[in-house]
């Protein structure tokens, strides 16, 4: 009987010591726990979708050379400018990181630019040039026992389709007086996408001429891309005159929906 209580005795000691010891060496374990970027992920052109979301894809390599698995990775990310303005929602995955593991983790920041259209801040964001990504990290470590969590702010590069829209006077077509060809120049720094953009030409009685451009923007690289182009709008039978006093109303349909308002627009002849 004294046997088997010393027996039990004894166990229930190693068992009191692996329990002090799993939280000790998963403490311990932390220390070999590393994540790091690739900077070159913000050279990579964003994509935008038909339903006018911008997706930015980049990879974290997760580091897990301590003695316990990690049970969770728990992963939140948002897109901000350098104000630090939220542009998105936080996106959340998880992942499971096994012992003695590299493991690369993709990171996708994803903006929904008809959700900032109906906020009013659409125009705010194709005009920033720069932006960040926010990636929340969560680590649950050794039966979660021990926890990590983390902040990281880092550049993800340019995601704006039109970035710097500007709208030169429009030239009057001077054989009909019936036409007129609206330049208009942007930068894109996403990848190829198709563009519709519908162009509106009112004076005090309302509207005097319209029509509607169809074009594929160029990808960029590692650098935005100048477009430049021409939208031709057409009285359907009336005549434009130059000068002054007009207001031009620059609708892009899609992929996404914006306008953009110019008064005292001007037709110039040539």
């Amino acid at each position: 009987m004294v046997k088997k209580f010393t027996i039990f005795k004894i166990v229930m000691v190693l068992v009191m010591v692996g329990l002090v010891a799993i939280p000790v060496t998963a403490l311990a374990s932390l220390t070999k726990f590393q994540f790091y970027s690739n900077p070159l992920d913000s050279l990579t052109p964003a994509s935008i979708d038909e339903n006018g979301t911008i997706t930015k894809t980049s990879i974290i390599y997760i580091t897990n050379f301590g003695w316990y698995d990690v049970n969770s990775v728990l992963l939140a990310t948002s897109v901000l400018n350098e104000s630090f303005y939220f542009y998105s929602a936080p996106l959340i995955r998880a992942s499971v990181i096994p012992k003695g593991s590299i493991m690369p983790i993709p990171i996708t920041m994803s903006v929904n630019t008809t959700a900032l259209n109906a906020t009013g801040t659409l125009g705010d964001f194709l005009n920033t040039s720069s932006f960040f990504g926010q990636t929340i990290l969560s680590v649950r470590y050794a039966f979660s026992l021990a926890t990590l969590s983390t902040l990281l702010i880092n550049p993800i590069g340019a995601m704006s389709p039109m970035f710097n829209l500007t709208v030169d006077p429009a030239i009057l077509d001077l054989v009909s007086n019936t036409t007129a060809n609206v330049p208009i120049f942007f930068l894109n720094t996403l990848q190829s996408y198709n563009l519709s953009i519908k162009a509106e030409l009112r004076n005090s009685s309302g509207s005097v001429a319209s029509g509607t451009g169809l074009f594929t923007i160029p990808s960029a690289t590692f650098f935005a891309v100048p477009f430049i182009e021409n939208v031709t709008v057409s009285t359907g039978g009336g005549h434009i005159v130059s000068g002054g006093g007009y207001t031009l109303v620059l609708t892009v349909e899609s992929p996404f929906g914006y306008t953009c308002t110019k008064s005292g627009y001007e037709v110039v002849s040539t």
